[in-house]
């Protein structure tokens, strides 16, 4: 018998605006710069703004001020999966066993793109404090035409901005498994209400996975786990193992209308060590309409 299975998945998934906070910058937003457009022309935020900055704290003027803020887009992804899987086997019978052999290959691969709602760290920083320029690069000043972001602001008075800070990090996964398994099937002997069937088995895995995002969008050691992009960070993966298991299962019927399952499955797994799981369950039909059953078991 052979098996062939391939499909593509197309999908898009909206979460919340991504949250800003403390940014451990002075606060220089906060004054009343004449190329600061949030004071400019603004008498009422002006006001706001004075008290803020000649706080005295123990006598010390206040110089930072912390902010928390979302932004207003949501963040957008688009992702695309693709799987591949195929399985040849061979069954038969021996005595009053069926045997049944199978060989399995599955691939799954799947891109993963932000479209909408991811920012630049730096760049959004840079325009907190006027530093933006207009090609991108953060090596402007208020004095010389940088861009301000303005986090009292709407979405017109920051359109510029936003444009400029906008990312599109990329994310590219990878899980490969390689199976085969053995599987012997029959009854063993026959007892006054019925014969006691079994199942055995053999299984051996070699599994394969990788997770790699854009190194803007990675948490990574040497840059203290400070991820590239506000909102929109992971790890980056990479691993394989082998795990070998065998198992069995015994249906055995008690006596009428009580039946005893056993089973038992030990896994083997290269990365951390074995496992071993074991069921016991019965069954019991005390008359035709109602079946009472309960079991107990690991995994």
């Amino acid at each position: 018998f052979n098996e062939v299975f391939v499909s593509r998945t197309e999908s898009e998934a909206q979460s919340s605006p991504a949250s800003f906070a403390d940014l451990q910058d002075q606060s220089s937003w906060l004054r009343a710069d004449a190329n600061n457009p949030m004071t400019k022309n603004n008498a009422a935020l002006s006001k706001l703004i004075y008290p803020i900055r000649g706080t005295s704290l123990n006598g010390t003027r206040v110089q930072v001020a912390e902010i928390r803020g979302r932004f207003l887009a949501p963040r957008q992804l688009e992702i695309t999966t693709d799987a591949f899987r195929v399985v040849s086997g061979l069954k038969g019978v021996v005595g009053s066993f069926g045997w049944e052999a199978a060989l399995n290959y599955s691939r799954s691969t799947s891109d993963q793109t932000a479209v909408a709602g991811i920012y630049n760290r730096y760049q959004f920083n840079a325009a907190l404090f006027g530093e933006l320029c207009a090609d991108g690069s953060t090596s402007c000043s208020p004095s010389n035409n940088g861009l301000w972001f303005n986090p009292f602001g709407g979405q017109q008075d920051n359109q510029q901005i936003v444009a400029l800070m906008q990312e599109n990090p990329k994310r590219h996964g990878r899980s490969e498994v390689l199976a085969s398994d053995l599987r012997l099937t029959g009854d063993l002997w026959q007892l006054p209400a019925g014969a006691v069937a079994s199942a055995f088995g053999l299984e051996l895995r070699h599994e394969k996975l990788s997770d790699q995002p854009d190194l803007m969008a990675q948490s990574r050691f040497e840059n203290n786990y400070l991820v590239d992009v506000i909102g929109f960070g992971s790890s980056k993966s990479k691993a394989a193992r082998d795990q070998a298991a065998i198992y069995a299962e015994f249906f055995v019927p008690v006596v009428t209308d009580l039946d005893l399952q056993l089973a038992g499955r030990l896994d083997h797994y290269e990365d951390f060590g074995s496992s071993f799981n074991p069921k016991i369950a019965l069954s019991w039909r005390p008359t035709a309409g109602l079946i009472l059953r309960a079991s107990a078991a690991t995994s």
